[in-house]
């Protein structure tokens, strides 16, 4: 109908013809045989390609339907054949056009030089600039409003533009709020989309939609209910790569691998190669890092590791659990270990986990709404349901929840604690023989207050028999069992009162506080990492021939070239560093005493990392 398949005719074709004859005058030197088509576009009742010259011109082709001048030739005659339309600068030189887009009766491009050109009818602003009646030949819109795009979309009564930096603009009608902004009327100028930040967008007849670079979507217009972008919250566990929206807005969406996740196997056991799907490779520094394909698909906001289970959350929410589960720490309702990831179930399902922690035998989930759910090994009443036993399931702490609103959360091998959201309370329940809960020695069977001077704080640890904590002005607190010096207060007794650890190194102040079985370890505000505690297990770097009872920097690379670190992780027995550049440090027992870089397959970037007792967890 009306030639928009470029044929030369009119008719139906009930099965693929090439495109191949096409009118109008071609630039000079430009041979028609030597062109390939780079990409297509399809209006109501017109279509437009884009082919490319050996000299790399990208030159625009149009045809069909051309009643409000979108085929931009100066009229409002139809074209059954393609026809070259012209487009060059203000100075007449030939500008090559990187991106096409038609709606009903209108059409956008946008040059190599960022520029956005439109035409066809403006009864709605959906041209981008004031014009009255229709525009039959391609007029660019204000650098003043809109330039560096990088991609143009249309809707049937408006326009959208991406650009370099990753802002959306929209115009056009706003009848339906598809341009992005609270008020539903028309807007003839570009104007911001505010909320988001895209590397590609997409429009229907009524919605628009924009894809980020994290592989977030965001929606917004009449089907969606929302005048402004909203992050869809059914994907965020998929790594949506791009997708399109229909004229009934029936949205089509193509996902991808969003992360690669290593595993290196700490148990000193031999995995079989198929055991969890991956792949072993065997680095220049003998540890063996393992493509690790059972969570491949979905994107992990965090690992957590303990002793002999492992955890991972989804940007979703969703809690997935595997490895060693006699004490029912998996949380899958049954003691069967399981050697590829469960998806765990919290039984009030309204609510979004955003944090997970792994112990010795039990784990610990932190909800949106600051409560806390546990399950596993009940012993000493590390779950915090008031008695020992065992919980096959996630269950709520109550008490906690009635005392306060949780805003971070932390296992240890029989304890677990808690931060209120104020920073201002500290929690801690399970066993309490070496004063790792404060004054007395008898377990906690609930959370049990901890009372710490007017401060608050910022992260929480449990070794096997201390606790330490870091404030948000960088000071750091220990107390507990004090025997291989892992206070880092220079003596060897015991202490139940929080109390500051004064040696760092100048001018650092702590960002993070991790505690082992018998080791204490920060990270600073600089980028450092020290330690104190026993040298038994390797973690102090290399010189640590005895306990050390003060903290000491642990240097890694080279040892001349500062390494800025931003993450730590310490299992029972090892520690592992996350630099800047995205280059992970292990050392410990089951390494070396010197940190040593792990090399992830294919020269990797990490982002994600966490230690336990036998697994070290990674991912890009």
């Amino acid at each position: 109908m009306m030639g928009k398949l470029g044929l030369g005719h009119d008719r139906d074709t009930p099965a693929p013809e090439r495109v191949q004859d096409f009118e109008g005058k071609l630039p000079n030197n430009v041979d028609a045989k030597s062109l390939r088509c780079v990409a297509v576009a399809c209006g109501e009742f017109a279509s437009a390609a884009i082919a490319t010259t050996p000299d790399d011109l990208n030159i625009l082709f149009t045809w069909g339907n051309n009643r409000s001048g979108q085929l931009g030739l100066g009229d409002e005659s139809p074209r059954f054949k393609a026809h070259y339309v012209a487009m060059q600068d203000e100075k007449g030189a030939n500008l090559s056009v990187t991106h096409v887009a038609m709606g009903k009766d209108h059409t956008a491009i946008v040059t190599v030089t960022g520029r956005v050109a439109t035409w066809g009818e403006n009864n709605f602003g959906q041209l981008g600039f004031p014009c009255e009646g229709l525009q039959l030949s391609p007029q660019f819109i204000g650098e003043k409003y809109l330039r560096d795009a990088v991609q143009v979309e249309c809707g049937e009564r408006h326009t959208s533009a991406l650009t370099k930096s990753g802002t959306v603009y929209s115009w056009g009608s706003g009848e339906t709020h598809q341009i992005g902004i609270m008020d539903n009327v028309d807007q003839p100028l570009p104007v911001k989309v505010e909320g988001v930040v895209a590397n590609r967008i997409t429009v229907g007849m009524s919605a628009s939609a924009a894809f980020t670079q994290e592989g977030d979507v965001y929606m917004w217009g009449y089907s969606l209910e929302s005048a402004v972008p909203i992050k869809v919250p059914a994907l965020e566990d998929q790594f949506v790569v791009t997708g399109d929206i229909g004229s009934d807005e029936c949205v089509a969406l193509v996902t991808g691998i969003s992360q690669d996740v290593f595993a290196v196997n700490l148990s000193g056991e031999e995995e079989e190669e198929d055991r969890d799907g991956g792949e072993q490779q065997e680095e220049q520094n003998s540890i063996k890092v393992e493509r690790y394909d059972a969570l491949k698909g979905l994107r992990i906001s965090q690992f957590s590791c303990g002793s002999e289970h492992n955890l991972a959350l989804t940007r979703g929410g969703q809690i997935f659990a595997w490895g060693a589960n006699s004490s029912f720490q998996l949380g899958t309702g049954d003691d069967e270990y399981a050697s590829t990831p469960m998806k765990i179930q919290i039984l009030d399902m309204s609510i979004q986990i955003t944090q997970v922690c792994a112990g010795s035998e039990h784990s610990v989930a932190l909800a949106s709404d600051g409560t806390v759910w546990t399950w596993g090994s009940g012993q000493m009443g590390r779950l915090g349901h008031g008695g020992d036993a065992d919980v096959k399931q996630p269950k709520l702490v109550a008490g906690l929840a009635k005392a306060a609103k949780i805003k971070f959360v932390t296992c240890g091998r029989f304890n677990t604690g808690a931060i209120s959201q104020d920073g201002t309370k500290l929690f801690g329940w399970g066993a309490g023989a070496n004063g790792q809960l404060g004054p007395g020695r008898d377990p906690a069977l609930e959370p049990k207050d901890i009372k710490l001077p007017d401060t608050k704080l910022k992260m929480l640890a449990f070794g096997d028999r201390h606790a330490a904590c870091v404030t948000d002005k960088g000071l750091a607190y220990t107390w507990g069992n004090n025997q291989f010096g892992q206070l880092g207060r220079h003596t060897i007794e015991t202490h139940d009162v929080p109390n500051p650890v004064k040696k760092l190194l100048p001018d650092h102040l702590a960002s993070q506080v991790f505690c082992s079985m018998m080791t204490t370890f920060f990270l600073t505000t600089k980028g450092a990492v020290l330690g104190c505690g026993s040298m038994e297990t390797k973690q102090l770097g290399p010189g640590a021939e005895e306990d050390v009872f003060a903290p000491v920097e642990i240097k890694c690379g080279d040892g001349k070239t500062p390494v800025k670190l931003i993450e730590l992780s310490t299992g029972q027995i090892d520690c592992c560093a996350l630099t800047e550049e995205g280059e992970l440090y292990v050392w410990g027992f089951s390494f070396e005493e010197v940190p040593a870089k792990v090399l992830a397959p294919d020269g990797a970037k990490i982002t994600l990392m966490d230690l336990g007792g036998d697994a070290l967890l990674m991912a890009t």
